[in-house]
């Protein structure tokens, strides 16, 4: 009780010295997205001139203004004569709100109360649509666009450009549609901050309004029933002043996930990684292993066409039967193949040894011990630009993973075992075509293991291309949810020392279980801690507070703790123990914290020690923590 009193003696003390925290001041403006990284399965078109709808469920702790949202449109048509293009015109987009939930509700235009009207600028995706100049529903004069707080439906209305109320239609005018993400039958989680939270996502194809020949809009006499695909919508807000807020600065020791990849944009000419080659080498370790990856290695080789033990998965397209298909032929599907030997991968819980593999038409390869089965796109099909895939699905190698069309029978994939170079298991993609296909515009590249898996071959042909088929994702990833990890510059990579992927070591995180809102309680955690104490004990770690952040992190390698940092003010703090609760709270260390009334605008600085002896590779014996910091409000 009595660092707890000091704690808080701490806290009445800090208001003085607001201008000197990460956190000083009110809450700064902040963008949530309901996926991030940003999610794409298919566009989603209005029918006809309808208008479109987004539909998501909001809960809302604080009063905020949004500055803009932004939102993703398939408008330009990629070539296409539907969606008509519309890049550059401006739409009206109008805000509604219903209590408690949209769903139910999605048909009913009548339950839903117009708070907003707004303008949308339409850029080709995977750009940022920006929705700002908010207006008054009745006046139409600009009005503030502020987010009350509450739990309840919100509908983004985009209105066709056919509309003759269209500030500044720019070309091809027409119904709207937007890029969307399948998440199978189940809702996906969605975005989440401590103001902010969205939940049960839905997209309207078929909205509650049509524009007529005239170009006046009309009601729509049968709105159709929402999918249950999910709206890539983001919302730039600013809290109320007097709310109360945390902030996290740096992060934990060993935050190595078991992910390292290069997303290049759709349409980069050339690909800098034509005519490379990489070779990672395999090294076990206690988290699961990782890889050592350096420039060189055998080059490009084509297919030996007749050689035994050279497949054929694509025939030409024909004939051939991949085993998991979300398209219904070649281009987005995977083939089954059960390596002579089991494939060792960095993996969770000590590594893979990978019996089947799942050999992409969109450039990857999935590590498993299961034959593929997935019919979802985000399985089968290519990245449009997001990580959810490469993070999520099983462990991967995204060789050269952009949209890719092998049934034009242009190129095909093979797999061949044992294979040329390394006697393990090759798999090529040789002239395939992209999607959409252009004529004389192929890839190949190939990739090779020995017959441990320990030692890989990447090699890319002359011919690489992503134009008009994707952002190009290169790398290797843990998949099943692990975090994402670093992004490099794949071509930058040197033979020596090369980069190394991660381990999937992960940092103590730091946070506070709720605002520190006065006359309220809350309570400091820090969880994601190392494994359990084999003899079933308790843990310990320590939670320090200050009023002053530190001048600069100061580096703990010195002192024997290397990729460690400390974040606070080293002229002082105190040190208040928290102890693991083993049957309430496993794997967390909770330090209850009461806000007394009177102290909006103060302000405290924390940082957590966590103390573990047999944690390498610190000779301490301890890691740290992100640091955070909060300032107390009465909203």
């Amino acid at each position: 009780m009595q660092k707890l009193t000091l704690a808080v003696a701490a806290l009445a003390g800090s208001a003085a010295l607001v201008a000197q925290s990460p956190c000083a001041g009110s809450a700064g403006s902040t963008v949530l997205r309901t996926f991030d990284p940003w999610a794409a399965s298919f566009y989603y078109p209005a029918n006809a001139d309808t208008t479109l709808n987004q539909f998501v469920d909001l809960t809302v702790s604080a009063p905020l203004t949004v500055n803009q949202m932004f939102s993703t449109s398939y408008d330009q048509a990629a070539g296409a004569t539907a969606p008509p293009d519309q890049t550059g015109n401006i739409a009206e987009v109008r805000l509604y709100t219903v209590p408690t939930t949209h769903v139910g509700n999605e048909q009913n235009q009548a339950a839903w109360t117009h708070v907003a009207s707004a303008d949308m600028l339409i850029v080709a995706y995977s750009g940022d649509c920006v929705i700002n100049n908010f207006r008054d529903p009745v006046t139409n004069n600009p009005a503030p666009f502020v987010l009350p707080a509450g739990t309840y439906g919100f509908c983004l209305e985009y209105i066709p450009t056919t509309y003759s109320g269209t500030p500044l239609a720019a070309q091809n005018p027409g119904a709207l549609s937007c890029i969307g993400y399948d998440p199978g039958t189940t809702y996906a989680a969605l975005g989440s901050d401590q103001f902010l939270a969205m939940a049960n996502g839905g997209i309207q194809g078929n909205g509650w309004q049509t524009v007529d020949l005239s170009g006046a809009l009309q009601p729509n006499a049968t709105p159709g029933v929402p999918f249950a695909d999910q709206p890539n919508i983001a919302f730039d807000y600013t809290p109320d002043p007097n709310a109360a807020h945390s902030q996290k600065t740096g992060e934990g020791c060993y935050n190595l996930p078991f992910m390292i990849y290069e997303l290049i944009p759709e349409n980069t000419t050339p690909v800098d990684v034509a005519g490379t080659s990489y070779t990672a080498v395999l090294t076990p370790s206690a988290n699961g292993g990782f890889y050592t990856i350096t420039a060189g290695g055998i080059p490009y080789i084509a297919p030996p066409i007749g050689a035994p033990g050279l497949v054929d998965l694509t025939q030409s397209g024909a004939a051939a039967t991949p085993v998991a298909n979300s398209s219904g032929s070649l281009d987005d599907c995977t083939f089954s193949y059960t390596p002579s030997n089991p494939i060792s991968l960095p993996a969770p819980g000590g590594g893979l040894m990978a019996t089947e593999l799942g050999i992409n038409s969109n450039g990857k390869i999935y590590f498993d011990t299961v034959a593929p089965s997935a019919t979802t796109f985000q399985y089968n099909g290519s990245n449009y630009g997001s990580l959810i895939p490469f993070r999520d699905e099983a462990v991967q190698w995204a060789v050269f993973n952009t949209d890719l069309d092998p049934s034009t029978g242009v190129g095909n994939i093979y797999v061949m075992e044992p294979s040329p170079n390394l006697g393990g298991v090759m798999i090529w993609w040789d002239d395939v075509q992209n999607w959409p296909a252009v004529a004389g515009v192929t890839s190949s590249f190939s990739i090779e293991f020995d017959p441990t898996g320990s030692l890989v071959n990447i090699a890319y042909g002359p011919n690489l291309s992503c134009n008009g088929s994707g952002d190009l994702l290169i790398g290797f990833s843990g998949g099943n949810g692990e975090p994402i990890g670093t992004a490099i510059d794949w071509s930058a990579i040197t033979g020596n020392p090369g980069v190394v992927s991660g381990d999937g070591s992960s940092a103590t995180v730091l946070d506070v279980s709720a605002r520190p809102i006065e006359g309220t309680t809350i309570d400091m955690v820090m969880s994601n801690l190392s494994v359990a104490d084999p003899n079933g004990l308790p843990r310990i770690g320590l939670m320090l507070a200050t009023n002053n952040p530190g001048p600069f992190p100061l580096d703990l390698g010195v002192i024997g703790a290397p990729s460690c940092f400390y974040h606070l003010d080293p002229a002082g703090f105190i040190a208040l123990t928290a102890i693991e609760d083993i049957i309430n709270t496993p794997g967390e260390l909770r330090l209850t914290l009461p806000i007394p009334t009177g102290l909006n605008g103060a302000e405290l600085n924390w940082q957590g020690v966590f103390l573990w002896p047999q944690l390498p590779p610190n000779s301490l014996g301890m890691t740290v923590s992100n640091a955070l910091c909060f300032r107390t409000g009465t909203l």
